[in-house]
C-alpha cells in the first residue's frame, strides 16, 4: 500500500511542478559531445533496405549522476552522434518498442551479464508503442534524434543505480538511414550497457565505464530529504575542487575571492565576474610552456611568505616561488598539495598552438595602472585533446587577479571540460611544505556558503551523514580528521544554522567558527576515536517531519588547538523527508 500510495504522490507532483532535466553520463551536458559512438541501439541494423535487427538493451546510470531525493522521470531523449558529413540521414521509425526502468539489483560497476538479474523490484513499463527516429545532418555535438515521453512516469528514489531496459523484435524498422548514437566511454565514467542482437537472448555483451549519452526530464518530489555540508571547519590550510575527465567543469559565468583573514588563512566567496581584458602582447610559447619570471609592482603576500617574482603556465596555474619550472599538464589533488606554493585557477591540460590538437588562444601577464593589481589571463585557450567531434566550447577563458594586499581573485567566462585522460583542480596551494587533504569542495556553492581557511597545513574535522535523512531510515553522523589528541568528539543538534558562521575569537577559539544556533541544540552523542567516529542516528517513519530540518555540528576536546581546547566542525544541514 504505501509504494502505491508513492507512486499517486508522485504522479500528482508531474502536473505542478517544474520540469527539469539532467543529461549522463556527466560529462556530456548539453553542448558537449561523447567521445564515441555505437550502432548497436537506435540505428541496430537500420538501413534503407534492411528491416533491422532485434534488439535488447539495458543502459545504467550511476545514482550520484543522477538528481538527489525522490524525482519523476516523464521523458528520455537519445543523442545523434556528432558528425561532419553533409549527408542528411532520413531516419525513420520502430515499432512495437518496449522500455522498461527500475532501480538496478545490480551496481553501475558489475552489472550481470544476465538481463533478468538486472532487473529491480520497483520495474516498471514507461513506454510501449513506436519510436520516431529523426533525420540528422551535420551538428557538434549532435541533436537529440529519439524523443520518448514516457506513457507511465516513472518514481525513483533510494540509493541504487537507474536501468533503462528497451527491447524490440527483428524487422521492427522502416523507412531509410539512421545515425549512429552518441556514446561516453572513458575510464571511471560511471555508466554501463548491457546489450544483444539476438532474438530472445538471456546474455548480452557488457561494457562498463560506458555510457550511451540520454538526457532524462523530470520533477523534483518536494518531500525528498536531502543534506548539504556548510560552514567553516577549524583550522583547515587550503582547499581545492577536483574535475575526473567524466565530470564537467561548472565553473562558467562564475568568480572566485580570496581575502586574508585575521587568522592567517583566507575568506572565501562567491563575487561578480569582472574579467579585465588584456592589453598586453601573448607570451610566445605553446602547449605545456611556462612564462619567464614576471615581476610584480608590490610584493604578494601569502601564508608561506611573499614574493615579487611569479611565473604563468599554460596549464593553467601561477607559480608563487619565481623560481620553479614545472609544466605539468597531470594535474592531481596530491601534486597540489605536495609541491610548492602556486595558484591552480584552472589547471589541467591546456594548449595555446594553434597548429595542436585542440590549440589556440592566447595568455598575457597585466599590470593594472594603479600597481595594486596583476592580471593572468588566459584567453580563447585550447583544450588539449579537444576536436570538433566533442562539441561544447572550442576555448575557455579565465583570470586570477593578484592584489597587493595579498588577495586573490579567480574569474571564469567560458571553460571547458578537461578531456580524457586529463582532469582539472582549481584551488590554491599557499604554502610551502605538504599539505593534508581537505577533500574536493563544491566551488558552485559559493553563492550560499562561503568558508574560511587559516595558517595551518591540517584539514579540519569534518561532519558528514553516511545518507540523505529518509523517514524509517537507520542512518550515521560521520566525523573524519579528528585530532589524534582529542580527548573526546561530539555531535550537536539544533533546529537552526548560523549562516555565514559565527568568527569565535570572542571566546578564545581564534580560526574556529560556529556554525549552529546553540539555543535549543541538544548533544547528541559522543565518541572516543581518532581520526573518525561514527554515531548511528534513527530516523522515525512519521509523515509530520517531512521537511524538517535540522542543524548539526561537531565539536573535539583538543587541549593545544586554541584557550579554550575545542575544535569545530563545519555545519550539516539535514532536510528529512521521503
Amino acid at each position: 500500500m504505501k509504494a502505491s500510495l508513492s507512486l499517486l504522490a508522485a504522479l500528482a507532483i508531474v502536473a505542478g511542478a517544474a520540469a527539469q532535466s539532467v543529461t549522463v553520463p556527466p560529462a556530456v551536458a548539453q553542448g558537449f559531445e561523447g567521445t564515441s559512438s555505437t550502432g548497436t541501439l537506435w540505428s541496430s541494423g537500420a538501413s534503407a533496405t534492411l528491416t533491422g535487427t532485434a534488439m535488447h538493451h539495458q543502459l545504467f546510470y550511476g545514482r550520484e549522476t543522477l538528481p538527489g531525493g525522490a524525482v519523476t522521470f516523464n521523458r528520455l531523449r537519445f543523442r545523434a552522434n556528432g558528425t561532419s558529413t553533409t549527408t542528411v540521414l532520413t531516419g525513420g521509425t520502430w515499432s512495437n518498442v518496449t522500455i522498461q526502468m527500475c532501480t538496478s539489483a545490480t551496481p553501475v560497476t558489475a552489472p550481470s551479464t544476465t538481463f533478468a538479474n538486472n532487473l529491480g523490484g520497483d520495474l516498471m513499463t514507461v513506454y510501449s508503442g513506436n519510436v520516431a527516429v529523426a533525420s540528422t545532418a551535420q551538428a557538434f555535438p549532435g541533436i537529440d534524434y529519439v524523443d520518448i515521453t514516457l506513457q507511465t512516469p516513472f518514481f525513483f528514489a533510494g540509493a541504487g543505480d537507474l536501468l533503462i531496459d528497451v527491447q524490440w523484435a527483428a524487422g521492427s524498422w522502416s523507412l531509410g538511414t539512421v545515425q549512429t548514437t552518441d556514446y561516453q566511454i572513458p575510464a571511471g565514467t560511471p555508466a554501463a550497457r548491457l546489450y544483444s542482437t539476438t532474438a530472445g537472448a538471456t546474455i548480452g555483451a557488457l561494457n562498463t565505464s560506458a555510457g550511451i549519452v540520454c538526457t532524462l526530464d523530470y520533477v523534483a518530489d518536494p518531500t525528498a530529504s536531502w543534506k548539504q555540508r556548510y560552514g567553516n571547519k577549524c583550522y583547515e590550510g587550503t582547499f581545492y575542487e577536483y574535475f575526473s575527465p567524466a565530470r564537467s567543469c561548472d565553473l562558467s559565468n562564475s568568480a572566485i575571492r580570496m581575502q586574508p583573514n585575521s587568522v592567517g588563512g583566507y575568506d572565501v566567496s562567491a563575487i561578480a565576474v569582472n574579467l579585465v581584458p588584456p592589453v598586453s602582447a601573448s607570451f610566445t610559447g605553446a602547449d605545456d610552456s611556462l612564462s619567464a619570471a614576471q615581476t610584480l609592482p608590490f610584493a604578494f603576500p601569502y601564508v608561506g611568505g611573499s614574493t615579487t617574482l611569479i611565473r604563468m603556465c599554460t596549464n593553467g596555474f601561477v607559480w608563487l616561488d619565481g623560481t620553479s619550472t614545472s609544466t605539468d599538464f597531470t594535474a592531481t589533488p596530491a601534486e597540489l598539495l605536495s609541491l610548492l606554493p602556486r595558484l591552480a585557477v584552472a589547471w589541467t591540460d591546456w594548449n595555446a598552438s594553434p597548429t595542436g590538437t585542440g590549440g589556440g588562444g592566447t595568455w598575457h601577464f597585466d599590470v593594472d595602472p594603479s600597481n595594486l593589481v596583476v592580471y593572468c589571463t588566459w584567453n580563447g585557450i585550447g583544450a588539449f585533446g579537444w576536436s570538433p567531434a566533442l562539441g561544447g566550447p572550442t576555448a575557455s577563458t579565465f583570470q586570477a587577479k593578484l592584489f597587493a594586499d595579498g588577495s586573490v581573485e579567480y574569474h571564469y567566462l567560458t571553460m571547458n571540460n578537461p578531456y580524457t585522460p586529463r582532469e582539472m583542480v582549481v584551488g590554491i596551494k599557499p604554502g610551502a611544505g605538504a599539505y593534508a587533504d581537505p577533500g574536493s569542495r563544491n566551488l558552485s556553492d559559493l553563492a550560499s556558503y562561503g568558508f574560511s581557511t587559516s595558517s595551518t597545513t591540517a584539514a579540519g574535522l569534518l561532519l558528514d551523514m553516511s545518507g540523505r535523512p529518509i523517514l524509517g531510515t537507520t542512518r550515521d553522523f560521520t566525523m573524519a580528521n579528528i585530532p589524534a589528541t582529542a580527548s573526546f568528539t561530539v555531535v550537536l543538534v539544533g533546529f537552526l544554522g548560523v549562516i555565514p558562521p559565527l568568527e569565535l575569537s570572542g571566546i578564545s577559539m581564534p580560526g574556529c567558527h560556529n556554525n549552529i544556533d546553540l539555543t535549543g541544540s541538544v548533544l547528541f552523542g559522543a565518541v572516543l576515536t581518532t581520526p573518525t567516529g561514527t554515531l548511528p542516528v534513527s530516523i522515525p517513519l512519521d509523515v509530520s517531519l517531512i521537511a524538517v530540518q535540522l542543524f548539526a555540528e561537531s565539536v573535539s576536546g583538543v587541549a593545544t588547538a586554541n584557550p579554550l581546547g575545542l575544535q569545530t566542525s563545519n555545519g550539516l544541514i539535514l532536510s528529512l523527508g521521503n
